[in-house]
């Protein structure tokens, strides 16, 4: 007997947390972006989906079929079967057995799921699968979803390159139907303990996130009240005037590397501190030109190099087959050098330029960053690189397969770095004596730096951290690494359902600009950036100008006046690995870094 299933059933599509936790995991990777979250619920709703519903009934035998494995029992579901009701609503006789348990609304999500397109650049996609990056996340996927004989990384690659390569888009059917082998074995148990360890994963983080926003209330609860709205507005656009940007074109012959930096003057009476701003992995210097153009306006002059060797031509050069790895080792140490290389350059113009000498401060510069320009920015401010956590952490220079923090396939790219005559040493400095104070927005660190080089930063250090950041998970690159900071003046800034993405302004660059999903981006961006203008004034005006009135806004009370929905905002100036260890102490997610 076939049952038809109406295509215009009003129930509403649940949001079936585990599918949308594979789906985070799949996504955590800059380059990634693109496909992962449709490729990720394609597999999770046809394999997880039947198998958490199976029964007991005899399994049907077809040429192209898949095969659940769930514990002790194992069931067939035909491919055939799948695509009938995917096309046409109806569930055939085998398919029957399987989905007597499924909800309606559950029938709803698979069935659209199976219906899905996504417009995938197959030159792209198949690029990244053959990095080892992709390949880490293919090793990952190839546990669950396998042939009948062993792993499924390379029948998943093949499946996933020719699926990209459909006319009119990707589809779930189009990927069973290219799978290279008879059989598509899902092993539902491995991707069940996949979710408990993201089920544990999430309730750890949530207590940290905890701990943090009961903190900062606590600390708002014993303030005297104050109306900021008397008093000066770090969030509001500053007195000074700004020149027309300048692009300065430099060129690093000592490294062969060329690079544009754009130059943001206020206009003002005396020299003015410099800020320098550090994009991530495949953004560009433009990607956060707002906080360039708000910290001119309140004084500040400002320089935005573009990073050549992580910027958005060298991921466009990935994906067209250019290169063959998101970020080769060397930028780890590059990025840090074009930062101290735009100061030299700059100190030689402000003396060959008395005008311009005169308006700039070289003895007061702060550095902001995000993510990967994050990492610079800690390196500057002395942050130390340490080669024997990566040789321990990163076996044979790549990320543990069976990681929950995806930034490790970047962050072990630098256990593979060449360091010649210093292949002895067990650390790197990077640090740059001239910075004063670094501002790191959802950075990168927590095994290419440790406890240990973490606790050699110097300079007054802000970090701010997304709760919900799939790319650089909060609790392992965030809230632990703010814990082992050792300098006196530290902050945590935690903006409630954020993403990694939300402070990341529109490219300037045509052509450069990555449209992501608002799913990926998230809500309110505007709202996350406002908050990274306003923390930047408060933190620099009072840590690299040295303004001491500017203290006030870097305080709970300002801070919870300044919080808004959907993004709720905290600060916390303290925390000690202590006390997030002991949040973690009884459960499997204590890695090296915690120990």
């Amino acid at each position: 007997m076939t049952k038809f299933y109406d295509d215009n059933t009003h129930h509403q599509v649940p949001d079936v947390s585990w599918r949308h936790k594979i789906v985070q995991q799949l996504m955590a990777n800059d380059v990634a972006q693109s496909f992962a979250k449709p490729i990720g619920h394609w597999l999770c709703c046809i394999g997880l989906g039947i198998g958490a519903s199976v029964s007991m009934a005899a399994p049907a035998t077809s040429a192209e079929e898949i095969r659940v494995l769930y514990g002790p029992i194992q069931v067939t579901v035909s491919i055939d079967s799948l695509e009938t009701f995917a096309n046409e609503g109806i569930i055939e006789q085998d398919l029957e057995a399987y989905t007597r348990r499924l909800s309606d609304q559950e029938l709803v999500s698979i069935r659209k799921t199976l219906q899905s397109s996504a417009e995938i650049e197959q030159v792209a996609l198949a690029n990244f699968l053959y990095t080892s990056q992709g390949e880490a996340i293919l090793n990952r996927l190839g546990n669950i979803i396998r042939t009948r004989s062993n792993s499924g990384f390379y029948a998943l690659r093949a499946s996933l390159i020719l699926a990209a390569g459909e006319e009119g888009g990707a589809t779930p059917i189009g990927f069973l139907k290219a799978f290279p082998t008879q059989s598509i074995v899902i092993d539902v148990d491995r991707g069940l303990q996949i979710i408990r360890e993201l089920d544990q994963l999430t309730n750890v983080t949530s207590d940290a996130l905890a701990l943090i926003e009961t903190q900062f209330s606590k600390e708002v609860a014993a303030s005297d009240d104050i109306d900021f709205n008397q008093l000066y507005r770090p969030d509001r656009s500053g007195s000074h005037s700004r020149e027309t940007t300048r692009t300065l074109s430099l060129e690093d012959a000592a490294r062969d590397r060329a690079f544009d930096v754009d130059l943001y003057l206020p206009n003002s009476q005396t020299p003015a501190p410099i800020v320098i701003i550090s994009h991530g992995l495949g953004s560009d210097r433009t990607s956060y030109r707002y906080i360039a153009e708000h910290l001119a306006s309140h004084g500040f002059a400002v320089l935005a190099p573009e990073h050549p060797g992580s910027n958005a031509d060298y991921i466009q050069a990935l994906f067209e087959g250019a290169s063959d790895q998101i970020s080769e080792p060397g930028e780890f140490i590059n990025r840090s050098q074009d930062i101290s290389f735009v100061l030299d350059e700059i100190s030689k113009l402000a003396q060959e330029d008395t005008a311009l000498g005169d308006r700039l401060d070289i003895s007061r510069v702060g550095v902001i960053g995000q993510s990967f320009g994050g990492y610079t920015a800690l390196s500057l401010g002395g942050a130390e690189i340490n080669f024997a956590r990566l040789e321990t952490d990163c076996p044979g220079g790549d990320a543990q397969n069976d990681t929950l923090n995806l930034s490790l396939l970047l962050q072990c790219r630098a256990a593979s770095l060449d360091m010649g005559d210093q292949a002895m040493t067990n650390t790197l400095s990077l640090r740059d004596e001239r910075i004063k104070a670094i501002m790191a927005i959802n950075p990168i660190g927590s095994i290419v730096f440790g406890p240990e080089g973490f606790s050699q930063i110097s300079v007054p250090t802000l970090m701010m951290t997304s709760s919900s950041d799939v790319v650089a998970p909060t609790l392992f690159e965030q809230i632990l690494p703010f814990s082992w900071l050792n300098v006196s003046d530290k902050y945590l800034v935690l903006m409630r359902k954020a993403t990694h993405f939300s402070t990341i302004g529109p490219s300037n660059i045509p052509g450069a600009d990555l449209a992501l999903p608002e799913p990926i981006v998230g809500p309110a961006p505007q709202l996350a950036q406002a908050y990274a203008k306003t923390m930047s004034v408060a933190f620099l005006k009072t840590h690299l100008s040295g303004d001491e009135s500017y203290r006030q806004y870097l305080s709970p009370t300002y801070v919870n006046s300044l919080s808004r929905q959907p993004l709720p905002l905290s600060i916390v100036d303290f925390l000690s690995s202590e006390q997030i260890t002991q949040l973690v102490k009884d459960t499997s997610l204590i890695v090296s870094t915690i120990q």
